[in-house]
Protein backbone atom coordinates (compact mmCIF):
# COMPACT_ATOMS: atom_id res chain seq x y z
CA UNK A 1 0.00 0.00 0.00
CA UNK A 2 1.35 3.54 -1.33
CA UNK A 3 0.16 6.68 -0.41
CA UNK A 4 1.00 9.91 -2.36
CA UNK A 5 1.19 13.05 -0.32
CA UNK A 6 -0.48 15.34 -3.02
CA UNK A 7 -3.53 12.82 -3.24
CA UNK A 8 -3.99 13.00 0.26
CA UNK A 9 -3.77 16.45 0.23
CA UNK A 10 -6.76 16.97 -1.84
CA UNK A 11 -8.96 13.49 -0.28
CA UNK A 12 -8.44 13.63 3.34
CA UNK A 13 -9.97 16.93 3.76
CA UNK A 14 -12.47 16.50 0.88
CA UNK A 15 -13.52 12.88 3.10
CA UNK A 16 -13.75 14.93 6.53
CA UNK A 17 -15.67 17.11 4.68
CA UNK A 18 -18.05 14.53 3.50
CA UNK A 19 -17.95 12.76 6.78
CA UNK A 20 -19.68 15.49 8.09
CA UNK A 21 -22.05 16.27 5.71
CA UNK A 22 -23.03 12.08 6.46
CA UNK A 23 -23.21 12.89 10.48
CA UNK A 24 -25.59 15.84 10.05
CA UNK A 25 -27.71 14.26 7.50
CA UNK A 26 -27.95 10.45 9.99
CA UNK A 27 -27.85 12.46 13.09
CA UNK A 28 -30.52 15.44 12.92
CA UNK A 29 -34.39 14.57 13.24
CA UNK A 30 -35.89 15.76 9.83
CA UNK A 31 -39.34 16.15 11.20
CA UNK A 32 -39.08 17.08 14.92
CA UNK A 33 -40.17 14.18 17.51
CA UNK A 34 -42.59 13.21 15.37
CA UNK A 35 -42.15 10.61 12.99
CA UNK A 36 -45.18 9.00 12.63
CA UNK A 37 -46.21 11.45 8.92
CA UNK A 38 -42.96 9.50 7.00
CA UNK A 39 -44.74 7.60 4.44
CA UNK A 40 -43.55 4.01 3.76
CA UNK A 41 -42.52 5.59 -0.08
CA UNK A 42 -40.31 8.10 1.56
CA UNK A 43 -38.54 6.06 4.52
CA UNK A 44 -37.56 3.39 1.68
CA UNK A 45 -36.45 5.80 -0.51
CA UNK A 46 -34.14 7.26 2.82
CA UNK A 47 -33.29 3.75 3.74
CA UNK A 48 -31.66 3.29 0.23
CA UNK A 49 -29.94 6.18 0.18
CA UNK A 50 -27.47 4.97 2.27
CA UNK A 51 -26.24 2.43 -0.29
CA UNK A 52 -24.71 5.39 -2.54
CA UNK A 53 -23.77 7.59 0.40
CA UNK A 54 -21.54 5.18 1.71
CA UNK A 55 -20.52 3.61 -1.80
CA UNK A 56 -18.79 7.50 -2.22
CA UNK A 57 -17.39 7.34 1.11
CA UNK A 58 -15.72 4.03 0.53
CA UNK A 59 -14.39 5.60 -3.00
CA UNK A 60 -13.04 8.88 -1.46
CA UNK A 61 -11.33 6.56 1.13
CA UNK A 62 -9.77 4.24 -1.71
CA UNK A 63 -8.72 7.73 -3.63
CA UNK A 64 -6.01 8.19 -0.22
CA UNK A 65 -4.02 5.37 -1.46
CA UNK A 66 -2.04 5.41 -4.91
CA UNK A 67 -2.17 2.22 -5.55
CA UNK A 68 -5.81 0.11 -5.31
CA UNK A 69 -4.76 -3.14 -4.11
CA UNK A 70 -5.81 -5.43 -1.41
CA UNK A 71 -4.54 -4.02 1.44
CA UNK A 72 -6.23 -0.63 0.26
CA UNK A 73 -9.52 -2.32 0.08
CA UNK A 74 -9.24 -3.83 3.59
CA UNK A 75 -8.52 -0.58 5.01
CA UNK A 76 -11.15 1.38 2.74
CA UNK A 77 -13.93 -0.81 3.87
CA UNK A 78 -12.76 -0.93 7.43
CA UNK A 79 -12.64 2.48 7.52
CA UNK A 80 -16.33 3.57 6.18
CA UNK A 81 -17.99 0.39 7.82
CA UNK A 82 -16.33 1.41 11.06
CA UNK A 83 -17.77 5.29 10.13
CA UNK A 84 -21.15 3.86 9.54
CA UNK A 85 -21.26 1.60 12.51
CA UNK A 86 -20.66 4.69 14.75
CA UNK A 87 -23.18 6.64 13.04
CA UNK A 88 -25.61 4.31 14.04
CA UNK A 89 -24.37 4.08 17.38
CA UNK A 90 -24.53 7.75 17.64
CA UNK A 91 -28.04 7.93 16.13
CA UNK A 92 -29.45 5.68 19.29
CA UNK A 93 -28.47 8.80 21.65
CA UNK A 94 -29.69 11.33 19.36
CA UNK A 95 -33.35 12.41 20.34
CA UNK A 96 -35.96 10.95 17.40
CA UNK A 97 -33.19 8.97 16.12
CA UNK A 98 -32.77 4.92 16.70
CA UNK A 99 -30.21 2.51 15.58
CA UNK A 100 -30.79 0.36 12.53
CA UNK A 101 -29.00 -3.09 12.55
CA UNK A 102 -30.62 -2.64 8.46
CA UNK A 103 -29.20 0.84 8.29
CA UNK A 104 -25.97 -1.05 8.95
CA UNK A 105 -26.14 -3.96 6.42
CA UNK A 106 -27.54 -0.89 3.48
CA UNK A 107 -24.25 0.73 4.52
CA UNK A 108 -22.32 -2.35 3.91
CA UNK A 109 -23.66 -3.27 0.76
CA UNK A 110 -22.95 0.37 -0.51
CA UNK A 111 -19.17 -0.20 0.34
CA UNK A 112 -18.93 -3.32 -1.09
CA UNK A 113 -19.97 -2.22 -4.45
CA UNK A 114 -16.96 0.31 -4.93
CA UNK A 115 -14.54 -2.52 -3.17
CA UNK A 116 -15.70 -4.94 -5.18
CA UNK A 117 -16.03 -2.76 -8.51
CA UNK A 118 -12.88 -0.87 -7.93
CA UNK A 119 -9.51 -3.33 -9.76
CA UNK A 120 -6.30 -3.40 -8.47
CA UNK A 121 -4.87 -1.13 -10.29
CA UNK A 122 -2.82 2.28 -9.52
CA UNK A 123 -5.69 5.18 -9.94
Amino acid sequence: MVFEKNRQNYYVPITIIYMGILAYLQLRNPLGNNNAGISSVKQLLHNLAHIPAYAVLAWLVLKFFFKVDFRAKIYATVIASAYGILMELLQSLAPGRFASLGDVFLNTFGILIIILWSREKKI
